[in-house]
């Protein structure tokens, strides 16, 4: 596995997170027992510094006396818990001027520490060092006895060797320590087994794309039979699938429409040339031939030249040199050009309700293009004696233009493929009259795709076709 693994990384994410859980969980639980631990011995201080406070007698004359015997019968074992030496049990009670009422066998000589202002403003408690190096957890409270008005104060020190607790809490954290790696071990292989189930779907999802080929592009992923979480990676494949079937199908077609277009005038100049050569003959029949050849010659020269454009058009790599432009220039002069196809037809093109001042930012040449296709098509599928109106304005932010003739409309269900590169009206409903390969609306939605705008059709059959061109007004 390397870095650019999604097992390695789950991996390295969940063995971090249950680490950082792990060992977060084991300092709370030791840090836990540790306060739970000091609180039971501060509990238990409280509780044997209020019966010492209670074993004090103080008398009317001032004598300060206490009582042990009294101590005895309030402690179990309290004779082997306070009279053996370094027992681990220890009190030691003070006037307030600091001298000792009493202390405890088991402290011996040794005094335990005590800060007489510290424990005039409160209780406290304290870790200390005990008379056998061991450490005590130690409580201070100050008490006061009221005889007639006259109030006696005493400092009450009570102690206990924390020898057996940080025992226990020594232990309890070399356990932790052995826990960590036994823990981190678990959960690498946990981990790994989790991951390797979890990532088993997209393993298995894999193979079924790479299953797909060329050979059945219509096979797709069953998004029913899929985990919901790559239901919509399944479905987004399933799109791709369904584009490039697409692409493929639009391919093919397109090859065979392109082959279909160059067969016909590669036979027509073969069969001429065979024709030709088989014996001489005059000049005038060659001439005959040679224009024959000619005119397919141009036709095969007009296909590859359209097919040029509409490549370098989808790849992006046709250059555009936009500029603001008059729109109502180029339609104009389109509409000028194509006057001499208009009138071998008797069709009337009106252009009274163009304005003048319309501009878009674009290319003059290729916009020049897509009124000459449109305003052609126009004539060429039109009725003899009909006409063409060609209006213009703005709507919503855009340039719209309608190009509305009165020829022999597009059947609804045929809108959508106009603009599909071979497509030409049925020659049936043009009487075979309608030339051109196919590719000019094509080429023509390509460039106002370029110039960002977009280009509508609405056709009545019998009545005639509006192309509606919408290009962004410039600002």
């Amino acid at each position: 596995m390397t870095l650019r693994s999604i097992k390695l990384k789950l991996f390295i994410w969940v063995l971090l997170a249950f680490s950082v859980l792990s060992i977060g969980s084991d300092i709370y639980v030791y840090e836990q027992q540790k306060k739970e631990s000091l609180s039971a011995i501060d509990r238990y201080l409280v509780s044997r510094a209020q019966v010492f406070a209670g074993l004090i007698e103080v008398y009317e004359d001032g004598r300060v006396d206490f009582e042990p015997t009294e101590l005895k019968a309030g402690f179990e074992r309290a004779e082997t818990v306070y009279d053996v030496p370094l027992s681990g049990h220890y009190f030691h009670i003070y006037f307030d001027n600091g001298d000792t009422l009493t202390s405890s066998p088991s402290l011996g000589k040794f005094v335990l520490p005590v800060s007489f202002s510290r424990v005039s403003d409160r209780e406290y408690f304290d870790i200390v060092t005990g008379p056998d190096n061991e450490p005590l957890r130690i409580f201070n409270k100050k008490v006061t006895i009221c005889i007639r008005e006259t109030n006696y104060t005493f400092i009450i020190q009570v102690a206990e060797n924390l020898r057996e607790v940080y025992s226990f809490l020594d232990s309890l954290k070399r356990h932790i320590y052995y826990s960590i790696p036994i823990t981190l071990l678990a959960t690498g292989l946990g981990g790994l087994l989790i991951i390797w189930l979890s990532l088993r779907p997209i393993g298995k999802l894999s193979r079924e794309v790479g299953n797909i080929t060329e050979k059945n592009l219509d096979k797709r992923l069953d998004e029913k039979k899929t985990d919901v979480e790559l239901q919509g990676l399944a479905g987004s494949f399933n799109s791709t699938l369904d584009n490039l079937e697409r692409a493929f199908t639009q391919q093919k077609r397109f090859l065979s429409d392109v082959s279909h277009e160059l067969r016909t005038p590669t036979s027509v100049i073969k069969s001429s040339c065979e024709i030709h050569l088989k014996k001489d003959r005059d000049p005038g029949e060659y001439k005959k031939a040679l224009e024959i050849i000619m005119n397919s010659a141009n036709r095969m020269e007009n296909l590859i030249e359209r097919l040029l454009t509409l490549s370098r058009l989808e790849q992006k790599m046709y250059i555009f040199k936009k500029e603001k432009i008059s729109l109502s220039d180029v339609i104009r002069k389109s509409a000028h050009l194509l006057q001499p196809l208009a009138d071998n037809k008797d069709i009337a093109i009106d252009l009274s309700s163009l304005p003048d001042d319309l501009y878009v930012q674009g290319d003059r040449d290729s916009i020049t293009e897509v009124f000459i296709n449109i305003i052609g098509n126009a004539i060429k599928y039109n009725r003899e004696g009909g006409s063409i109106i060609i209006t213009a304005g703005e709507q919503g932010g855009n340039l719209r233009t309608d190009i509305k003739d009165t020829g022999i409309g597009i059947p609804e269900s045929e809108i959508s493929n106009i603009f599909r590169s071979f497509y030409r009206v049925d020659q049936s409903r043009t009487n075979g009259k309608a030339g051109g390969v196919g590719l000019g609306l094509n080429i023509v939605k390509a460039i106002i795709d370029n110039h960002n705008g977009k280009i509508e059709v609405t056709s009545k059959q019998g009545e005639g076709s509006t192309f509606s061109v919408f290009l962004p007004k410039n600002a």
